[in-house]
């Protein structure tokens, strides 16, 4: 390997407080308790990300050996049992999803977090996870989406951009109740889209297992290390790499028979060759495993991707830390052979119309229609042409008195045909927007329309009025409905 592609590989790795944090974990008493001194004199408890909460809960377990009398100590062993604690609830309320799942005949896989504890190898310290991630085969993707929502499961989408999704993403966050939280995949990666011969091949391999008493199946050894270091190389937030994956990857190296070439072909097949190289060059200055440094030899060996190696360098910080040059490898990086779909090109953007609504064409309306809903359906009767149609949609709301925007997703038939998004100039209290929405032919004689008003965003947990109304769907009527 040249020493341009072990300088791009070092930039992928952990850095500032990550880097410390880790150290703090896996270095000897003496070193970690320096280390665990430099990240405090310059932190506060109050201010640490979800990524460092996530290195701090094993460290929690150092501090009476390597700081016995820090301040911080009582504080971060209890924050370390609150995350478990809430962690644990997580699993438990989204372990729900798989009983739909199962009871449909959808196989299920799952990764990350959830796949090391249902192999039982999910080492000797807490371990906390955000949500559960699981794999069921693109073919029965959309299938999968329509079940979960039918359960109650809901994403930011409407059901029929979600079940859709698979065209320009690789999963969906889905969520139910207080900690129902899932990740839904048809393919273990981000990026990039992943043939479905190296999806079978996956899921040939993958090994049966339980998860709180529920019959799944989790990848085999060799692909749980090659998963592992894939995850490890993007992005887990807009500012920072994620770092607890350096825990997950020392479980597997210590547990379990590493079968060297089955972890080649594996990391060969996810195009994640360069990824894990990475990871485990950064993982034998802190922890040399006798495992690891076979793994690194056998991966030099093989060839990899220029490709692979810019685009760990372009996504090395986080898109908060994009330069010209980081821009530039991603660029050279991305292979639109293969690729998703732009996502716009699958459900295109609408904007509001300005345009006076048509005198003619005016399709009659049911007293349902004018009801304040978050989503309305119904059937209407196509124009008397033959070709293309376009439909004039004026929607009617009463507006919370915050500057925000507004988007609605539109479908017909089950099929997403736009997102429409608007931000009004006025604060009047109550708004009508116009669009006019280009149809797929219909070669029936009426068609299903749903339109869904959207959230835009999360409700964080101790959100004040304001940050309410900003991000919640409002309830809209629809007051004309038109073809043009």
């Amino acid at each position: 390997m040249s020493s341009l592609a072990r300088l791009l590989m070092r930039q992928s790795w952990p850095q500032g407080d990550l880097d410390l944090l880790l150290k703090v974990s896996l270095l000897p008493e003496a070193e970690a308790a320096r280390c665990w001194e430099q990240w405090k004199a310059h932190h506060d408890l109050d201010d640490v990300t979800w990524e460092e909460h996530k290195l701090l809960t094993p460290i929690a377990s150092r501090l009476p050996a390597i700081a016995p009398d820090c301040p911080y100590r009582p504080r971060v062993q209890g924050l370390a049992k609150a995350h478990w604690t809430t962690s644990q609830l997580m699993l438990r309320a989204s372990a729900a999803a798989l009983d739909v799942l199962i009871a449909n005949a959808i196989p299920v896989m799952l990764l990350k977090g959830g796949a090391l504890q249902a192999a039982g190898l999910a080492g000797s310290g807490p371990r906390i996870s955000g949500d559960l991630d699981i794999l069921v085969p693109r073919a029965l993707y959309p299938r999968t989406i329509a079940l979960l929502y039918a359960d109650e499961w809901s994403s930011r989408d409407s059901r029929e951009y979600a079940q859709s999704s698979w065209r320009f993403r690789s999963g969906l966050n889905l969520r139910r109740g207080l900690h129902g939280d899932i990740d839904v995949h048809h393919q273990p990666v981000p990026s990039p889209r992943l043939s479905d011969a190296a999806l079978d091949a996956l899921w040939s391999r993958a090994v049966p297992a339980r998860f709180h008493g529920r019959a799944i199946f989790v990848p085999c050894h060799a692909d749980m290390i090659a998963l592992t270091a894939a995850h490890a190389m993007h992005p887990a937030t807009a500012r920072q790499l994620s770092a607890a994956w350096a825990f997950d990857l020392i479980t597997l190296l210590k547990h379990g028979e590493v079968d060297l070439e089955k972890v080649v072909e594996s990391t060969a097949a996810l195009d994640a060759v360069a990824a894990c190289l990475a990871c485990l060059l950064y993982l034998d200055r802190l922890v040399p495993l006798d495992n690891g440094r076979q793994l690194i030899h056998a991966l030099e060996q093989r060839r990899t991707r220029l490709g692979e190696t810019l685009g760990l360098f372009a996504h090395s910080k986080g898109s908060a830390a994009t330069t010209p040059l980081r821009h530039l490898a991603g660029l050279v990086a991305e292979s639109p052979k293969d690729d998703f779909e732009p996502e716009r090109r699958v459900v295109p953007r609408i904007r509001r119309s300005r345009r006076p609504i048509p005198d003619k064409g005016a399709i009659a309306q049911t007293l349902d229609m004018r009801e304040p809903r978050l989503r309305h359906e119904f059937s209407i009767g196509g124009p008397e042409l033959d070709g293309p149609r376009r439909l004039v949609v004026e929607i009617e709301f009463e507006r919370p008195r915050v500057a925000r925007r507004f988007r609605f997703d539109i479908s017909v038939d089950g099929m997403p045909v736009a997102r429409l998004g608007a931000r009004p100039a006025s604060l009047a209290p109550a708004t009508r927007m116009t669009f006019s929405v280009p149809l797929p032919y219909a070669s029936e004689l009426s068609s299903r329309i749903a339109i869904e008003a959207l959230s835009e965003g999360e409700i964080p947990a101790k959100a004040n009025l304001e940050q309410i109304l900003r991000a919640k769907p409002v309830p809209f009527q629809i007051a004309h409905l038109a073809w043009a």
